[in-house]
């Protein structure tokens, strides 16, 4: 009887895991959007990188940030891209911009992408 107890507990916690894995399906802290690098498999976002690492102008000079907005991951991105000098642009994971409904505080804990010098 303790076998049998012992071998149901086992299944119990192998399925508990294995559905844990399921609902997180990257492993790194620059996961984002359900996919492991943002910055290569995300069309729009691997398209604006590119962009800045080929701009001459400066509209593309700055850094890209992952942060979580009620409790979805956005991408914050503090660059000019041509506006003359906002401060952040935020986008969801399909690449649509919107403005925080609520007062956001940009925590820049992880950074996507930067083509300026770290300190």
């Amino acid at each position: 009887m303790k076998n049998f107890r012992k071998s149901i507990c086992f299944v119990v916690i192998a399925f508990c895991l294995m559905a844990c894995e399921k609902d997180r399906p990257c492993h790194s802290e620059k996961c984002a959007c359900g996919v492991e690098n943002p910055k290569n498999n995300i069309e729009w976002l691997a398209e604006l990188i590119k962009k800045a690492e080929i701009d001459k102008s400066g509209n593309y000079l700055g850094s890209i940030w992952l942060e979580k907005y009620n409790g979805n991951d956005i991408f914050v991105i503090d660059m000019a891209l041509g506006s003359g000098g906002i401060a952040y642009y935020f986008y969801d994971c399909k690449g649509n911009s919107f403005i925080p409904e609520s007062e956001f505080i940009v925590k820049k804990e992880i950074l996507i992408y930067t083509n300026l010098p770290i300190e």
